[in-house]
């Protein structure tokens, strides 16, 4: 109860939100290298490669 004394909601609000953006980056980031990765290697599947490294 101190800690919302202290640091009204208003105020901590930003931190929560910024923690969430960059949760949400870092998943969407790691998403987009997913889908890469799995269209590179369709593309090397295609080719003829069999070997995924």
């Amino acid at each position: 109860m101190v800690c919302f004394a202290l640091f009204p909601y208003y105020e901590a609000s930003h931190l929560e939100v910024m923690d969430t953006m960059f949760f949400v980056g870092v998943n969407a980031g790691l998403l987009i290298l997913l889908i890469f990765g799995l269209v590179s290697a369709q593309a090397k599947i295609k080719a003829g490669r069999k070997e995924i490294i």
